[in-house]
């Protein structure tokens, strides 16, 4: 073989290395990332909707007393209080008004982005 040919055949392990590597480092750096969101709980402040009709909007606010509010297709409001339990990804829904305290749990998901899985959401009515 050339020293031409020697030479390209490593510059391209070279870069396959360094793929390789900056790979396993991404990949690990997302393990790291679920595995703390898994115990410490996601970060669940901002508004979802819904993927399929795009017609309802789900609201939570950590910092603002712990508030959530669903607007539904029809554009009526219902909202509350939250708070986290033991398991910091589920959630229990409290309605605002001075009804009996109607409850529901939220299992928050992550896939791409953070989103509230619509299969596991049970709104207080």
């Amino acid at each position: 073989m050339s020293r031409r040919a020697i030479s390209i055949t490593l510059a391209v392990v070279c870069l396959a290395v360094l793929l390789g590597a900056a790979g396993q480092f991404a990949i690990n750096r997302e393990t790291s990332y679920m595995q703390e969101c898994v115990s410490e709980g996601f970060a669940i402040d901002g508004y979802y909707r819904d993927d399929k009709t795009s017609l309802e909007t789900l609201a939570f606010h950590e910092e603002d007393s712990h508030r959530w509010q669903l607007v539904d297709k029809d554009g009526s409001c219902v909202g509350g209080q939250f708070k986290r339990t033991d398991d910091p990804n589920i959630l229990v829904l409290t309605r605002e008004y001075g009804e009996k305290s109607v409850r529901s749990t939220w299992r928050i998901f992550r896939a791409a982005a953070i989103r509230v899985g619509s299969t596991y959401l049970e709104i207080p009515r």
